[in-house]
Protein backbone atom coordinates (compact mmCIF):
# COMPACT_ATOMS: atom_id res chain seq x y z
CA UNK A 1 0.00 0.00 0.00
CA UNK A 2 2.92 2.47 0.96
CA UNK A 3 4.38 1.56 -2.27
CA UNK A 4 1.62 2.39 -4.35
CA UNK A 5 1.14 5.55 -2.86
CA UNK A 6 4.35 6.95 -3.44
CA UNK A 7 4.38 5.69 -7.09
CA UNK A 8 0.82 7.55 -7.42
CA UNK A 9 2.84 10.90 -5.71
CA UNK A 10 5.16 12.21 -8.20
CA UNK A 11 2.98 14.65 -9.76
CA UNK A 12 4.08 14.06 -13.08
CA UNK A 13 0.81 15.57 -14.52
CA UNK A 14 1.00 18.75 -12.25
CA UNK A 15 4.77 19.48 -12.75
CA UNK A 16 4.12 19.30 -16.69
CA UNK A 17 1.73 22.24 -16.25
CA UNK A 18 3.39 24.39 -14.01
CA UNK A 19 6.54 23.72 -16.35
CA UNK A 20 4.77 24.95 -19.68
CA UNK A 21 2.84 28.30 -17.14
CA UNK A 22 6.85 29.11 -16.36
CA UNK A 23 7.79 28.78 -19.87
CA UNK A 24 4.62 31.21 -20.62
CA UNK A 25 6.45 33.26 -17.95
CA UNK A 26 8.89 33.80 -19.52
CA UNK A 27 7.44 35.88 -22.94
CA UNK A 28 8.39 39.11 -21.87
CA UNK A 29 5.33 40.70 -23.62
CA UNK A 30 3.22 39.31 -20.75
CA UNK A 31 0.78 41.64 -19.72
CA UNK A 32 0.83 41.83 -15.75
CA UNK A 33 -2.89 40.52 -15.41
CA UNK A 34 -1.28 37.01 -17.46
CA UNK A 35 1.74 36.90 -15.32
CA UNK A 36 -0.85 36.95 -12.19
CA UNK A 37 -2.68 34.58 -13.41
CA UNK A 38 -0.02 32.15 -14.24
CA UNK A 39 1.76 32.60 -10.83
CA UNK A 40 -1.87 31.80 -9.14
CA UNK A 41 -2.65 28.65 -11.21
CA UNK A 42 1.36 27.50 -10.55
CA UNK A 43 0.59 28.14 -6.81
CA UNK A 44 -2.59 25.74 -7.18
CA UNK A 45 -1.27 23.18 -8.88
CA UNK A 46 1.87 23.17 -6.19
CA UNK A 47 -0.57 23.05 -3.81
CA UNK A 48 -2.34 19.94 -5.49
CA UNK A 49 1.15 18.57 -5.04
CA UNK A 50 1.34 19.32 -1.37
CA UNK A 51 -2.38 17.47 -1.14
CA UNK A 52 -0.48 14.42 -2.53
CA UNK A 53 2.29 14.73 -0.35
CA UNK A 54 -0.19 14.54 2.59
CA UNK A 55 -1.69 11.72 1.79
CA UNK A 56 1.54 9.92 1.41
CA UNK A 57 2.86 11.08 5.05
CA UNK A 58 -0.76 10.28 6.45
CA UNK A 59 -0.24 6.83 5.12
CA UNK A 60 3.51 6.19 6.56
CA UNK A 61 1.94 7.51 9.72
CA UNK A 62 -1.10 5.20 9.78
CA UNK A 63 1.52 2.46 8.93
CA UNK A 64 3.95 2.82 11.29
CA UNK A 65 1.46 3.27 14.03
CA UNK A 66 0.07 -0.06 13.10
CA UNK A 67 3.74 -1.84 12.90
CA UNK A 68 4.40 -0.44 16.36
CA UNK A 69 0.90 -2.01 17.33
CA UNK A 70 2.00 -4.99 15.71
CA UNK A 71 5.45 -5.35 16.97
CA UNK A 72 4.06 -4.50 20.75
CA UNK A 73 1.48 -7.58 20.36
CA UNK A 74 4.46 -10.01 19.45
CA UNK A 75 6.51 -8.60 22.33
CA UNK A 76 3.07 -9.45 24.95
CA UNK A 77 2.81 -12.91 23.34
CA UNK A 78 5.75 -14.34 23.76
CA UNK A 79 6.33 -13.16 27.26
CA UNK A 80 2.92 -12.55 28.66
CA UNK A 81 2.95 -15.80 30.65
CA UNK A 82 6.15 -15.33 32.16
CA UNK A 83 5.56 -11.85 33.88
CA UNK A 84 6.88 -11.06 36.93
CA UNK A 85 7.51 -8.17 39.02
CA UNK A 86 11.16 -7.01 37.53
CA UNK A 87 9.87 -7.77 34.20
CA UNK A 88 6.71 -5.56 34.88
CA UNK A 89 8.79 -2.99 35.79
CA UNK A 90 11.29 -2.86 33.12
CA UNK A 91 7.81 -3.09 30.71
CA UNK A 92 6.51 -0.40 32.09
CA UNK A 93 10.14 1.57 31.75
CA UNK A 94 9.89 1.11 27.92
CA UNK A 95 6.74 2.20 27.56
CA UNK A 96 7.23 5.36 29.22
CA UNK A 97 10.10 6.00 27.48
CA UNK A 98 8.82 5.12 23.92
CA UNK A 99 5.83 7.72 25.07
CA UNK A 100 8.03 10.34 25.87
CA UNK A 101 10.40 9.72 22.73
CA UNK A 102 7.17 10.04 20.83
CA UNK A 103 6.24 13.38 22.17
CA UNK A 104 8.97 15.02 22.25
CA UNK A 105 9.42 14.09 18.45
CA UNK A 106 6.28 15.21 17.53
CA UNK A 107 7.09 18.36 19.83
CA UNK A 108 10.65 18.37 17.68
CA UNK A 109 8.72 18.03 14.54
CA UNK A 110 6.01 20.81 15.23
CA UNK A 111 9.38 23.38 16.38
CA UNK A 112 11.14 22.64 12.99
CA UNK A 113 7.94 22.89 11.22
CA UNK A 114 7.35 26.26 12.66
CA UNK A 115 10.77 27.35 12.18
CA UNK A 116 10.53 26.20 8.55
CA UNK A 117 7.92 28.96 7.96
CA UNK A 118 10.12 31.43 9.65
CA UNK A 119 12.79 30.66 7.43
CA UNK A 120 10.56 31.04 4.59
CA UNK A 121 9.29 34.55 5.26
CA UNK A 122 13.17 35.28 5.92
CA UNK A 123 14.13 34.20 2.56
CA UNK A 124 11.09 36.31 0.75
CA UNK A 125 12.16 39.14 2.72
CA UNK A 126 15.46 38.92 1.60
CA UNK A 127 14.43 38.30 -2.08
CA UNK A 128 12.41 41.21 -2.69
CA UNK A 129 14.01 43.91 0.10
CA UNK A 130 11.48 44.26 1.74
CA UNK A 131 13.38 45.60 4.47
CA UNK A 132 14.41 48.94 1.75
CA UNK A 133 10.60 49.38 1.31
CA UNK A 134 9.33 48.84 5.06
CA UNK A 135 12.49 49.43 7.39
CA UNK A 136 12.49 48.46 10.82
CA UNK A 137 8.80 46.84 10.56
CA UNK A 138 6.92 44.12 8.85
CA UNK A 139 4.46 45.07 6.22
CA UNK A 140 0.68 43.89 7.80
CA UNK A 141 -1.92 42.27 5.55
CA UNK A 142 -2.99 45.42 3.75
CA UNK A 143 0.78 46.42 2.96
CA UNK A 144 1.77 42.54 1.56
CA UNK A 145 -1.62 42.66 -0.34
CA UNK A 146 -0.67 45.88 -2.41
CA UNK A 147 2.29 44.32 -3.44
CA UNK A 148 3.62 43.10 -6.75
CA UNK A 149 4.51 39.50 -4.50
CA UNK A 150 3.14 35.87 -5.56
CA UNK A 151 0.51 34.31 -3.22
CA UNK A 152 2.99 31.45 -1.70
CA UNK A 153 5.48 34.46 -0.63
CA UNK A 154 2.72 37.03 0.68
CA UNK A 155 1.63 33.69 3.00
CA UNK A 156 4.69 33.04 3.79
CA UNK A 157 5.20 36.68 5.67
CA UNK A 158 1.62 36.51 7.28
CA UNK A 159 2.37 33.52 8.51
CA UNK A 160 5.82 34.34 9.66
CA UNK A 161 4.08 36.92 11.54
CA UNK A 162 1.46 35.35 13.36
CA UNK A 163 4.06 32.87 14.41
CA UNK A 164 6.20 35.53 15.82
CA UNK A 165 3.29 37.01 17.63
CA UNK A 166 2.34 33.54 19.03
CA UNK A 167 5.59 33.25 20.09
CA UNK A 168 6.79 35.72 21.62
CA UNK A 169 3.87 36.81 22.78
CA UNK A 170 3.62 39.62 20.80
CA UNK A 171 0.40 41.94 21.31
CA UNK A 172 0.81 44.91 18.75
CA UNK A 173 0.08 44.57 15.24
CA UNK A 174 3.32 45.77 14.33
CA UNK A 175 6.24 43.39 14.07
CA UNK A 176 9.81 44.24 14.11
CA UNK A 177 12.41 42.07 11.66
CA UNK A 178 14.36 42.05 14.90
CA UNK A 179 11.69 40.36 16.28
CA UNK A 180 11.26 37.43 13.53
CA UNK A 181 15.30 36.33 14.02
CA UNK A 182 14.41 35.92 18.06
CA UNK A 183 11.33 34.06 17.27
CA UNK A 184 13.78 31.99 14.89
CA UNK A 185 16.92 31.74 17.35
CA UNK A 186 14.48 30.66 19.98
CA UNK A 187 13.25 27.52 18.21
CA UNK A 188 16.76 26.76 17.33
CA UNK A 189 17.54 26.66 21.09
CA UNK A 190 13.88 24.64 21.88
CA UNK A 191 15.42 22.38 18.84
CA UNK A 192 18.53 21.57 20.13
CA UNK A 193 17.21 21.18 23.46
CA UNK A 194 14.83 18.50 22.07
CA UNK A 195 17.15 16.80 19.59
CA UNK A 196 20.00 16.58 23.05
CA UNK A 197 15.98 15.43 25.10
CA UNK A 198 15.57 12.56 22.25
CA UNK A 199 19.34 11.69 22.42
CA UNK A 200 19.34 11.06 25.89
CA UNK A 201 15.69 8.98 25.51
CA UNK A 202 17.12 7.36 23.51
CA UNK A 203 20.21 6.26 25.77
CA UNK A 204 17.85 5.48 28.51
CA UNK A 205 15.64 3.28 26.29
CA UNK A 206 18.94 1.28 25.73
CA UNK A 207 19.52 1.02 28.66
CA UNK A 208 16.22 -0.40 29.20
CA UNK A 209 16.29 -2.50 26.60
CA UNK A 210 19.65 -3.83 27.96
CA UNK A 211 17.86 -4.54 31.46
CA UNK A 212 14.74 -6.21 29.74
CA UNK A 213 17.16 -8.38 28.15
CA UNK A 214 18.55 -9.50 31.22
CA UNK A 215 15.37 -10.12 32.97
CA UNK A 216 14.22 -12.30 29.93
CA UNK A 217 15.49 -16.40 29.89
CA UNK A 218 17.75 -15.71 26.95
CA UNK A 219 17.86 -18.28 24.55
CA UNK A 220 17.68 -18.73 20.51
CA UNK A 221 14.21 -17.94 20.26
CA UNK A 222 14.00 -15.16 22.39
CA UNK A 223 17.41 -13.15 20.64
CA UNK A 224 15.84 -13.64 17.54
CA UNK A 225 12.25 -12.20 18.53
CA UNK A 226 14.26 -9.14 20.12
CA UNK A 227 16.17 -8.86 16.61
CA UNK A 228 12.69 -8.86 14.97
CA UNK A 229 11.50 -6.60 17.07
CA UNK A 230 14.57 -3.43 16.70
CA UNK A 231 14.38 -4.87 12.95
CA UNK A 232 10.49 -3.42 13.32
CA UNK A 233 10.83 -1.18 15.21
CA UNK A 234 13.55 0.30 12.80
CA UNK A 235 11.34 0.50 10.10
CA UNK A 236 8.54 2.39 12.16
CA UNK A 237 11.17 5.37 13.06
CA UNK A 238 12.16 5.14 9.02
CA UNK A 239 8.77 5.35 8.42
CA UNK A 240 7.61 7.82 10.93
CA UNK A 241 11.03 10.04 9.47
CA UNK A 242 9.41 9.93 6.36
CA UNK A 243 6.92 12.35 7.68
CA UNK A 244 9.63 14.94 9.09
CA UNK A 245 10.99 14.47 5.28
CA UNK A 246 7.89 15.47 3.84
CA UNK A 247 6.67 18.11 5.94
CA UNK A 248 9.76 20.28 5.39
CA UNK A 249 9.82 19.55 1.99
CA UNK A 250 6.07 20.68 1.19
CA UNK A 251 7.12 23.91 3.22
CA UNK A 252 10.14 24.56 0.77
CA UNK A 253 9.82 26.04 -2.72
CA UNK A 254 9.95 22.51 -4.46
CA UNK A 255 11.10 21.56 -7.76
CA UNK A 256 9.75 18.41 -9.78
CA UNK A 257 13.23 16.78 -8.86
CA UNK A 258 13.12 17.34 -5.42
CA UNK A 259 9.50 15.18 -4.64
CA UNK A 260 11.00 12.49 -7.03
CA UNK A 261 14.36 12.42 -4.92
CA UNK A 262 12.68 12.33 -1.77
CA UNK A 263 9.91 9.29 -3.38
CA UNK A 264 12.92 7.52 -4.94
CA UNK A 265 14.81 7.27 -1.53
CA UNK A 266 11.59 5.62 0.41
CA UNK A 267 10.91 3.60 -2.64
CA UNK A 268 14.22 2.31 -2.53
CA UNK A 269 13.90 1.12 0.84
CA UNK A 270 9.86 -0.24 0.81
CA UNK A 271 11.13 -2.52 -2.19
CA UNK A 272 13.87 -3.81 -0.27
CA UNK A 273 11.71 -4.38 2.66
CA UNK A 274 9.21 -6.14 0.69
CA UNK A 275 11.97 -8.05 -1.50
CA UNK A 276 13.26 -9.07 2.25
CA UNK A 277 9.94 -10.05 3.80
CA UNK A 278 9.14 -12.41 0.71
CA UNK A 279 12.15 -13.70 1.12
CA UNK A 280 11.60 -14.73 4.61
CA UNK A 281 8.41 -16.09 4.18
CA UNK A 282 9.45 -18.37 1.41
CA UNK A 283 12.52 -19.38 3.78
Amino acid sequence: MLLTSIQNSYGQKYFSVIDELKTELDNPELSADDRALFNTEIAYFKASVVTMLDKVSAKFISQSESVGKQALDIYKLEIGDRINPTLQRAKERMARISNQLTEVSKTKESYVQQRDTLIMAQDVIRETNLADIFQTYLPDSAALDGLNLTNPKKEAIKQAIQLVKKLLGVLSTAIKYSELATARNNLDKEIDKLTQAIAGLNSERKLAEDTLGDVLAVGEVNQLRMVALKEIDLVASIWKQSTMSLGILKNSDFTKDDVAALLNRYKVHLEVFSSDYHNVLLT
